[in-house]
């Protein structure tokens, strides 16, 4: 239902390629901030909206990869939206389409790879690299890999995953081997965190420290 109402208001005039724009009523509101640049196709990639996107792309024809041009998220991508929030089909959908899955957002510039084991979607980890040959420890100009990513949340079912796929946990970022990022997390946190998460980045340190050794 939700396809045939987008397609009905785009054959009634409206601009599938609209995005918000930069000018004083976005710069100066909280509801605009870092969206400045943001399309129908990166909304409908970050909610998880498969129709819309499959819309957007083969009838109304949109690009994949237009960016968004905010400052605070500039050169985020669909395809890096839904590999945020884990939305596994969107991302093949894009990529299929010949989504750039390589391109890096923000200030940081991190990655589709990064960001999704950060955000712990194993199936999105994946498939970027299995699939479409991102590389395991695709990393940010400073350094820091998909497995920092993951150690610094210690979500010991990314860290196992990218291991597998071969990620080096001997690469450093800053001084920090992945181990030791993980470390500084769970001392940091002190009594803040829940038992289940000591207990995770507990086991994340042991199973990095592990690894480094071999």
């Amino acid at each position: 239902m939700r396809h045939h109402h987008n397609q009905y208001l785009f054959e009634k005039g409206a601009n599938p390629n609209y995005a918000i724009p930069d000018n004083p009523l976005t710069a100066n509101s909280q509801r605009f901030a870092g969206l400045v640049g943001t399309t129908s196709l990166h909304m409908a990639s970050e909610v998880g909206q498969l129709d819309v996107v499959r819309f957007l792309i083969h009838v109304c024809k949109v690009p994949v990869d237009v960016a968004i041009t905010d400052q605070r998220s500039v050169g985020a991508t669909p395809l890096f939206m839904a590999s945020r929030k884990g939305h596994a089909d969107v991302v093949r959908e894009l990529a299929a389409a010949g989504a750039n899955a390589l391109v890096k957002s923000g200030k940081e510039q991190a990655n589709a790879l990064i960001i999704s084991s950060l955000n712990g979607h194993a199936s999105v980890v994946r498939m970027l690299v299995q699939e479409y040959g991102v590389p395991v420890d695709y990393a940010r100009p400073d350094g820091f890999t998909p497995l920092h990513a993951a150690a610094q949340e210690g979500n010991v079912g990314i860290i196992k995953l990218l291991l597998e796929l071969g990620a080096n946990p001997k690469a450093q970022v800053a001084g920090l081997t992945a181990s030791m990022i993980t470390m500084q997390s769970l001392m940091s946190s002190g009594s803040r965190i829940s038992e289940q998460k000591q207990n995770s980045l507990i086991e994340a340190v042991k199973l990095l420290s592990d690894a480094e050794e071999k």
